[in-house]
């Protein structure tokens, strides 16, 4: 998503897959090589519908949404080592969001609940996780009927456009690509230990499986695992490893929360190929990368931290209540 270029094969491959050897760093592009979205700061009369926070691109104005400035901040990017489109582990929320705002495709963005089952939030609100996509703005006749989205999700079908969206919220149309950033830490101290990113290819935008194998084995090097099971191919990398039983490193591309991390397993790489009826063609290409060492490490700390603060909480109202000589009994 983010430093398109006009070239198809360098967006697809180069931006998706994007992370190379760490010893060949290069600068972070500046603001002027980085397009970013014009933003319109308050709902404005006979204009399209927009996604808070974002630019819509829906052509009727039967919704006035009201949006909010966003700043994007280049230098956030990462151009080198391993990452995902511009994107990390190592990163703080507030620079997750500042890279989101420099791609011009995104139209929205949420923060949500990843649901780590280990952490236990004590009542905080946490940000452990932030999404992305790409896509048009709803018009409210294009909502589409309650039944008929019933039916079609009773019959295992894609989502319809404009059909409700129990992460974003928003509606939208035409989405092809949702990107996930996870996160651990307290409040203020959000860092991303996660990326997932999924890609939906269209007719006249699919590409051979073989030449998605070969750009990612260029970028990766040869994978510690790989399976190839007709309809889909699965190949996995691993770095930083110190000594998980064999088999036990793997990493789901399509994870939603509640996942298992393993350790010693380091960060792992995953790309996920899935082929359009069985052709050499893929349709939909699924990359995620995990620190999950880092993540097993951040549970305990962002759990003590949590513990910690709230202790503290709990001690400032001792000390601010009245004796208890004071109160009647």
């Amino acid at each position: 998503m983010f430093l398109r270029s006009s070239s198809f094969y360098l967006v697809l491959f180069g931006a998706l897959t994007a992370c190379g050897n760490p010893e060949d760093a290069s600068p972070p592009p500046t603001e002027a090589e980085v397009t970013q979205t014009p933003i319109r700061t308050v709902a404005q009369e006979n204009q399209a519908p927009a996604f808070p926070g974002f630019g819509g691109k829906a052509d009727d104005d039967e919704v006035a949404v009201g949006t909010k400035d966003r700043e994007c901040d280049a230098s956030t990017i990462r151009t080198s080592g391993w990452h995902i489109v511009g994107l990390a582990p190592g990163m703080s929320h507030e620079e997750v969001v500042k890279a989101f705002a420099c791609d011009e495709s995104i139209v929205r963005t949420v923060d949500y609940d990843y649901n780590f089952s280990d952490l236990d939030n004590l009542g905080f609100v946490l940000k452990t996780g932030i999404a992305a996509s790409d896509g048009d703005a709803c018009r409210p006749s294009e909502f589409p009927d309650m039944t008929d989205t019933v039916r079609n999700r009773s019959a295992g079908n894609p989502p319809l456009p404009c059909e409700p969206d129990a992460l974003f919220g928003a509606r939208a149309k035409n989405v092809t690509e949702n990107i996930r950033v996870i996160l651990l830490g307290a409040p203020g101290t959000e860092t991303a230990y996660g990326i997932i990113r999924s890609q939906i290819l269209t007719d006249g935008d699919q590409v051979a499986d073989e030449d998605v194998a070969a750009r990612l084995i260029e970028r990766y090097g040869e994978p510690e695992h790989s399976e190839d099971r007709g309809e889909r191919l699965t190949l996995t990398w691993q770095r930083d490893g110190t000594g998980a039983e064999e088999g036990r490193c793997r990493l789901n591309p399509s994870a939603v929360g509640g996942e298992t991390f393993e350790e010693g397993c380091g960060t792992l790489v995953t790309a996920r190929l899935t082929r359009a009826d069985n052709s050499p063609l893929i349709e939909r290409i699924e990359v995620a990368m995990f620190d999950e060492d880092g993540i097993l490490e951040a549970l305990d700390s962002t759990q003590a931290e949590l513990q910690r603060r709230r202790e503290a909480e709990h001690k400032e109202l001792k000390d601010g209540a009245r004796p208890a000589n004071e109160v009647d009994l």
